[in-house]
């Protein structure tokens, strides 16, 4: 347990430890893991050379193909003293022709030649002449010609165009209905939580049941034959008896376990849910987020794509040539990987401590009508201190992420790429989850990155039971919270996609789901976020304070599971 005293050695208090503030003041702030945001900075700028030596050797012309020399179709190429084949004119013959496989010295090649027209029994493809299917036209085939391709994307865009109103009502409808559900995580939270748990439990035991009747209705028919496809239905079925009666089973024991943790659950997402309501501009973090990430993302596509287009004109066999990246292209490559995943992780971890810098704020302090915009100075605190504390967070899910990556590729066996993909994942949710912890530490008490990680690990075992309720029965509803959202969402979205009575009504549908699905993960995202915070706050509170001498800061339907705790403990001994 955490004393005054551990709170004065960890922010170097210099005052009396009893006298401070949650969260810490700007000017009792200090920069942190700066020289992690200097490396952060220095890979990215090292990244530029990189970026442009490749971007210098960019061939667009390798979209058009090339003949076995090198020469792209329908350029006329510049010519190489080494190779007397290079510097054809091949203004005219626009079109790339494969021919036969060889094999020269173990490499495998495949003729290519530019022709004006493409042969008999082919037709033009994206500049390629591809053979032929006289069925090729019905929407759908993988193998429909380029023309009618075009047709059907132009009829697909003027729908949508037509149907712009039902995407925007279907966005306003998931609006509307994200607002629906936090209203109820406000007003009606214990009938929403112990709805789910309960009405979970209740379907999948309904699934259950239908399944052990279809196993026994198969096993007892008289026509049922070991070895024949009623046998395999019937052990089909028995295979999903047997797991949803023991999902069911596991479900009943942790609830009954944890009934009384269960209203710890419902305080943190009443909670979570007042936070929201009374800082409003809490939603609109995780907009700001997808909106970096999206554009982070499109730069790393682009940049991606101009860099696969980059190379070297190399002898690779016997008077064939390609176009080949050098190692410092294939470095440039790798680093532009390297670099995209550090910003992505960079940009959501900054969501997350400017989330923790708002919330507790409101969280510690008592009269809430004194907020003087949160999360506004929550974000100055990460810009001038903590940017290096996000840096180094951001690196460590980074790396594991690439070595995750690695050992996959490298494994050969499927059976050992599933193994170190499960393994691996977790360690690196575990990770996540301690980093998450460690910034809303830094957010609160302007500590740097493994120091707050130290102290947030320590916090989360001085309350285990409850982190367990917490990251088991509370994930658990917030999934099946999430997942009824957005279907209800989408099958809302399908239906007025319907209304507008297009041919290409499903391609407005596909849009309009999309959307909703969006605005029920932002939703969720932003709420996850929320009740971690306030459990770490509740948890300082507790360890703290008494609610006696030095009174809790928390609200009462927290206060009163701290006294529902206290007056179980007796009987406990």
């Amino acid at each position: 347990m955490f004393t005054f005293f551990q709170l004065y050695e960890f922010r170097k208090l210099t005052s009396d430890p009893q006298n401070f503030e949650i969260p810490e003041r700007p000017e009792n702030r200090r920069t942190t893991d700066k020289k992690w945001l200097i490396a952060f900075i220095v890979v990215l700028v090292v990244l530029i050379p990189f970026l442009i030596y490749t971007l210098l050797h960019t061939e667009l012309k390798q979209l058009s193909g090339s003949d076995n020399c090198g020469n792209f179709c329908g350029y006329k190429n510049k010519k190489y003293d080494e190779w007397a084949c290079t510097g054809k004119d091949y203004t005219e013959q626009k079109y790339l022709h494969l021919t036969g496989t060889a094999v020269f010295n173990g490499i495998h090649v495949r003729g290519k030649e530019c022709v004006a027209e493409c042969p008999y029994g082919t037709v033009p493809t994206f500049n390629t002449c591809l053979p032929k299917d006289t069925n090729n036209n019905t929407p759908g085939n993988p193998n429909m010609s380029l023309e009618a391709f075009v047709a059907l994307v132009g009829e697909i865009g003027r729908d949508i165009g037509r149907g712009w109103w039902a995407i925007l009502l279907s966005a306003v409808v998931s609006c509307l209905l994200c607002f629906g559900t936090m209203s109820l995580f406000r007003w009606a939270v214990d009938f929403v939580v112990w709805f789910i748990l309960i009405g979970s439990i209740g379907i999948l035991a309904i699934l259950g049941g239908l399944c052990w009747y279809a196993y026994f209705h198969f096993k007892d028919d008289h026509h049922y034959k070991v070895g024949n496809t009623k046998d395999q239905g019937a052990v089909g079925f028995l295979v999903l008896a047997i797991f949803f009666s023991i999902i069911v089973a596991v479900l009943i024991i942790v609830i009954t376990c944890m009934v009384k943790r269960v209203k710890l659950i419902i305080a943190l997402f009443r909670e979570a849910s007042k936070a929201i309501f009374d800082v409003p501009s809490m939603i609109l973090i995780p907009v700001y987020t997808s909106i970096l990430v999206t554009l982070s993302f499109l730069i790393f596509v682009v940049l991606t794509f101009f860099m696969a287009l980059a190379g070297k004109l190399s002898e690779v066999a016997p008077n064939y040539l390609e176009y080949r990246l050098d190692g410092v292209m294939i470095t440039a490559l790798a680093y532009n990987i390297f670099g995209y995943i550090w910003v992505t992780e960079f940009i959501i971890g900054a969501q997350y401590i400017i989330i923790a810098g708002g919330v507790s704020a409101w969280f510690f302090t008592r009269n809430k009508h004194y907020l003087d915009s949160p999360l506004w100075t929550s974000f100055t605190n990460f810009t001038h201190f903590h940017l290096g504390t996000v840096a180094i967070g951001s690196l460590v899910i980074t790396l594991m992420s690439i070595v995750r990556a690695l050992l996959k590729s490298l494994a050969e066996n499927a059976k050992t790429k599933w193994i170190i993909d499960c393994c691996l994942s977790n360690i690196e949710e575990f990770i996540r989850f301690l980093s998450k912890n460690a910034y809303i530490q830094t957010a609160m008490h302007g500590q740097p990155f493994f120091k707050s990680g130290k102290r947030a690990a320590k916090l989360l075992v001085s309350n285990a039971a409850n982190v367990i309720a917490v990251n088991s029965i509370g994930d658990f509803v917030l999934v099946i919270a999430q997942l009824l959202l957005m279907v209800v969402s989408t099958t809302v979205a399908v239906f007025i996609a319907k209304a507008t009575g297009l041919t290409h009504y499903w391609a407005i549908a596909i849009i309009c789901a999309f959307v909703a699905v969006c605005m029920a993960a932002t939703f969720f995202a932003i709420f996850e976020a929320t009740i971690d915070c306030i459990f770490i706050c509740f948890c300082e509170d507790t360890t703290l304070n008494d609610g006696m001498a030095r009174p809790y800061f928390m609200s009462k339907g927290l206060m009163q599971f701290i006294e529902d705790s206290k007056a179980i403990m007796p009987k406990k001994k």
